[in-house]
């Protein structure tokens, strides 16, 4: 089991770790993993740790991510395939799915926050505006 800790272009940093269970993970694997924990780490500024774990079970090839996101828990995803690249790739698709349904809940959350203070401080600061030229 390697870890590994990344940052993406200023983004906050990842623990990505990978491993394998009842199969050896050459190198070409796992800069293949990492490359796609690096890209979920553009996708939330919540995302802190990635674990991936590959694994072959009666010649399935199975590859599960869990993704540990702040302020909501893990987020499990699992995917079978043919091949490991493409089990990987499904997998990280399923997180990225679900990335994108929490960042949207997170948006949704402060903008409704935003305006619930913006009505109560007083009159929006377009209203301000419209007011001066009306006169």
């Amino acid at each position: 089991m390697r870890k590994a800790r990344s940052s993406v272009s200023g983004g906050t940093p990842v623990d990505v770790t990978i491993s394998g269970r009842h199969v050896a993970v050459t190198d070409a694997m796992r800069e293949h993993a990492r490359q796609r924990a690096e890209k979920l780490a553009t996708l939330s500024q919540h995302l802190m740790r990635a674990k991936i774990t590959m694994s072959i079970e009666s010649g399935r090839q199975i590859a599960e991510v869990v993704a540990s996101v702040r302020k909501h828990g893990e987020m499990v995803a699992k995917s079978e395939s043919h091949d490991m690249y493409a089990a990987i790739d499904e997998a990280i698709a399923k997180i990225e799915k679900q990335l994108h349904k929490i960042e949207d809940r997170f948006r949704t959350r402060r903008d409704a926050a935003r305006q619930k203070r913006t009505s109560k401080g007083g009159p929006e600061p377009d209203a301000s505006v419209n007011a001066e030229e009306g006169e």
